[in-house]
């Protein structure tokens, strides 16, 4: 990877994650490179998951000084 995980965008990082899944499912790379790969890829997701956050105590902050109703967790159970 060209870039250091930490300068990546959210997106960019899913992308790498999703090369790095991708090389790990083969199954035919040697057991020490998908060791790094597999470090590489867990890096990724604790930057994606603590992007996540930041993004989301954003918009929590952003709407209670807008005095609008509280964020609720997303419900993906396919109930409408």
């Amino acid at each position: 990877m060209a870039k250091k995980s930490e300068s990546l965008t959210f997106e960019q990082s899913l992308t790498s994650l999703e090369k790095i899944v991708t090389e790990l499912e083969k199954g035919d790379i040697p057991l020490d490179d998908a060791l790094k790969q597999f470090e590489q890829g867990i890096a990724l997701v604790r930057q994606s998951q603590q992007k996540l956050e930041q993004a989301q105590q954003k918009i929590s902050i952003l709407l209670d000084d807008n005095g609008q109703e509280q964020l609720v967790p997303f419900d993906n159970n396919g109930d409408q």
